[in-house]
């Protein structure tokens, strides 16, 4: 272990990481702003005794080196949890949360595969899961922990002596408690490592893959976090950072969690369904509590572009940003640059763009520009922190040969974002995928990394660790970590341009393609045994998942058309994620190696340049329609609840059908959005949407309790607060029992003077007059 980092760990991880809580326990820490933007806090003092209690409420259920899955929901209480694991020396496992009608295969495969019994959540997520959904866990609340593990109240006086006191007290115990099972439950472990936590790769059920983190990995990787973003430059009270990633994700949990734990400083969180719902949210906190920093993928640079009008964003107050991280997907120069202008305005400054790249298998970063100021900094490259912006053009002709020539822009050039220099006492080196051979300076290359944040491996996959964490260069000796990325260095920073894995990430979210895959075989029996590719193209501000089946010979068109749409949704209800394109192709068109593996990279490349040998296709066009949400304030005003209720289904339809570019006979007002094709980006959006247009407030969850438009529709009357005139409903009931006709009567319109106006009228002028809308087959 480096010295530095062996002088951090003089204490228990937990005492390092809680270090400046202990010191000044009346500071808030942590703040969590829900939909409303109503706030919860955590204090330093909260942080300590709350996960001190926790700590020793878990070790009565469990043994030292036991494995807890963490699926909290967003909010602070995932903290407590992970912090107290740390505490009693139990391996925490974060997460996603359970969502009300959603399977928990994933939660069963990762308790599978990192042999864990026990898992924790919040008392109210408990009781969204039935006992048939418990995939063989025991399932506990954080509640329950605290409870079983607190002391009682403590009182406060003045100078902090009697919570310090205690909170040593309680330290202590829980230490020596741990300590006795030190050694007992450490053969259970599938490593030689002191294995501090598991963080398992987003996207995977099949087959997932838990990230080995140890004491040195993350003191290592927090310290080169420090180092790049430049905390040490700025004050203790104004180290802020506001971000809505969530906590299971490496990037939310070590970049955000524990950096700000262990760096004094102050998080202000939200949940990623707020802030798709409402991507100002994100903005106004940055504003109202003066955060320096955010972290957040390009998807929320373009989402809060896309979101916030010009106007609106000229309201805001950017202008203490100092540092705006930009990672875990490929990153956009279209979209850094529109988020820009956009919010120029606001006093964002673009130099605050801080373009990054890590992975869960090296702890988190991986590189970064240096802004910080550190004697002791050891890299291979070192170069003078030149800023010339986050971009540079290269020769498109000459990037497809794995060259890298940089030109002027112009139609033959490529923009492509650098991602900063090699972290602290972090060597990146370049080799060829096919042979491992070390490539040529100006050549593009596999990217591999030698650090000391690199992981110790995958939990129960020896095979798979020496493969990903084991390489290393023809007769020498140092090791690397393979990441499956191409890039190459220039400058001493590091540019992405692409991979060699076939790992798929959406939105900054990982997928594997065999997952895919296996649902899209899945999807119709006629694919049960027919090869198939999942991958990625890129799009103008993020990628997008394509899908290549092969079909067998002789199925006739409208089958193809099921077998198309089958898939879709399949995919869609699986893994909430919609495809952009799902292309159906011949037998043998699929390219594959000599042992019969599907090449899905060469498959994407003869996609890209239309060579596949296509039956039928379908593909996601955008388009504009300005004309969906039509004037409801008369209806809300005058209380009839018959056309209200036929207004809002009808224009849910008609979303549904705007959004996934499926034609009318497939949207149905008593199928889920699902079946439809409506993933879980689309669902918030679709609260958000509907909130602005009914002005009520709409769960950005919403679709997952109310999942089909005759549900949703029930759910935003209720929601709505009518000003209906006296009388009004009794009257107009009155009528529509009497005439069928009346529930489509335009407000204003006198029942016999209308009647005249509908004689000798066609069906399209009957239409226009009354306000139908195209879905209404009453």
């Amino acid at each position: 272990m480096n010295d530095s980092h062996k002088d951090m760990l003089k204490d228990s991880v937990f005492a390092t990481l809680t270090a400046a809580c202990r010191a000044d326990p009346a500071r808030t820490r942590f703040r969590f702003l829900d939909e409303s933007a109503a706030e919860q806090t955590l204090t330093g003092g909260d942080i300590l005794t709350r996960s001190l209690a926790f700590a020793k409420g878990l070790q009565t259920i469990s043994e030292t080196g036991d494995r807890v899955l963490l699926p909290f929901p967003p909010g602070l209480d995932f903290i407590i949890g992970f912090l107290g694991c740390i505490a009693a020396n139990r391996l925490p496992v974060p997460a996603n949360y359970p969502k009300a009608r959603r399977p928990l295969s994933r939660y069963e495969g990762i308790a599978k595969d990192c042999h864990a019994d026990i898992a924790i959540s919040t008392a109210s997520t408990l009781q969204t899961i039935n006992v048939t959904d418990r995939a063989q866990l025991e399932w506990f609340s954080v509640e329950d922990m605290e409870s079983r593990g607190a002391p009682g109240p403590i009182e406060v006086v003045s100078g902090n002596d009697s919570i310090q006191r205690h909170i040593q007290e309680e330290t202590d115990w829980v230490e020596a408690q741990a300590k006795q099972g030190a050694t007992a439950n450490r053969a259970s472990h599938f490593c030689d490592e002191d294995v501090l936590f598991l963080q398992y790769t987003s996207g995977s059920t099949s087959k997932p893959k838990g990230v080995m983190i140890t004491p040195e990995n993350l003191i290592s990787n927090l310290t080169t976090i420090c180092h790049g973003f430049g905390l040490n430059q700025i004050p203790p009270e104004a180290r802020i950072v506001c971000s809505w990633l969530p906590a299971y994700h490496d990037m939310g949990l070590v970049g955000v969690i524990l950096s700000t734990l262990i760096h004094d400083g102050e998080a202000v969180l939200m949940s990623p369904a707020s802030f798709l719902r409402r991507p100002a949210l994100w903005l106004e906190s940055i504003q109202q509590h003066r955060a320096s920093i955010t972290v957040s993928p390009s998807f929320g640079y373009q989402w809060a572009t896309s979101r916030i009008s010009q106007q609106a964003a000229d309201q805001f107050d950017l202008g203490c940003l100092r540092l705006a991280a930009c990672g875990a997907e490929p990153i956009s120069p279209v979209v850094l640059k529109q988020f820009s202008e956009r919010f120029q305005n606001a006093g964002f400054r673009s130099e605050a763009f801080y373009p990054c790249y890590g992975l869960a298998e090296s702890t988190l970063m991986v590189s970064g520009d240096h802004r910080g100021a550190s004697p002791n900094a050891r890299t291979k490259h070192q170069i003078e922190n030149t800023d010339f912006g986050y971009s540079k053009h290269f020769d498109r002709a000459a990037l497809s040969q794995n060259q890298a020539i940089e030109i002027e822009e112009s139609n033959a050039s490529i923009e492509v974002v650098h991602c900063g220099m090699p972290g602290l006492n972090t060597n990146i080196e370049f080799a060829c995928p096919k042979t491992g051979a070390r490539v040529q300076d100006g050549s593009i290359g596999e990217i591999v990394v030698n650090s000391p944040s690199n992981a110790a491996g995958y939990w129960n996959a020896a095979e798979r660790t020496c493969e990903t964490f084991a390489f290393s260069f023809p007769d020498e000796d140092q090791t690397y970590l393979r990441t499956g990325d191409l890039g190459f260095l220039q400058d001493g920073r590091l540019y992405v341009t692409g991979r060699c894995k076939e790992i798929i990430i959406i939105a900054g979210q990982n997928f594997y393609p065999h997952d895919i895959e296996n649902t899209v075989k899945a999807a119709h029996q006629a694919l049960a045994h027919m090869p198939s590719a999942a991958f990625a193209k890129t799009g103008e501000s993020t990628e997008q998942l394509v899908l290549v089946q092969e079909i067998p010979r002789g199925l006739p068109q409208d089958e193809q058309e099921l077998i198309i749409r089958k898939i879709r949704l399949a995919v869609v209800s699986t893994h909430e994620l919609a495809p952009a394109a799902v292309i159906l192709v011949r037998v043998a068109s699929i390219p594959r190696t000599s042992s019969g593996k599907v090449q899905r990279l060469e498959t994407r490349d003869s996609f890209l340049k239309k060579q596949l040998n296509v039956l039928s296709s379908w593909e996601y066009k955008a388009t504009e329609d300005t004309h969906l949400f039509k004037d409801v304030q008369p209806l809300l005003r005058t209380g009839n609840l018959t056309r209200l209720q036929r207004r809002i289904e009808n224009t849910l339809l008609n979303w549904v059908a705007f959004h996934t570019g499926d034609t009318p006979e497939f949207i149905k007002a008593d199928q889920s959005f699902a079946e439809m094709g409506v993933d879980s980006l689309q669902s918030v959006q679709l609260a958000q949407d509907f909130e602005r247009w009914l002005g009520c407030h709409i769960s950005p969850v919403a679709v997952w309790s109310y999942p089909t438009p005759t549900k949703m529709t029930e759910f935003l009357l209720s929601q709505l607060q009518l000003e209906t005139p006296t009388g009004a409903n009794t009257l107009q009931q009155d009528v529509d029992e009497k005439n069928p006709l009346a529930s489509s009567i335009p407000e204003g319109f006198d029942l016999a003077s209308l009647l005249d106006q509908l004689e000798g009228m066609n069906e399209e002028e009957v239409h226009s007059l009354l306000g139908n809308e195209p879905f209404d087959n009453q």
